[in-house]
């Protein structure tokens, strides 16, 4: 193999190092996100729940 064509592999290979990487941490951040979503999701469902009992209102799903 030529000179030029080592260090475009080698330059190839660093550059899927990183965006693995990235991807890797990415993924974790949007997991934290989506896991915090859906607890202030439940929270404001039991809030709402509450409220409408407060109110004598019954609740329809």
């Amino acid at each position: 193999m030529t000179e030029p064509t080592l260090a475009r592999i080698l330059r190839l290979s660093q550059e899927i190092s990183y965006q693995y990487k990235s991807s890797n941490h990415l993924l974790s951040k949007s997991w934290l996100e989506l896991e915090s979503a859906q607890g202030n999701l439940r929270c404001l469902e039991m809030l709402y729940d509450d409220w409408l009992e407060e109110k004598g209102l019954e609740l329809k799903r």
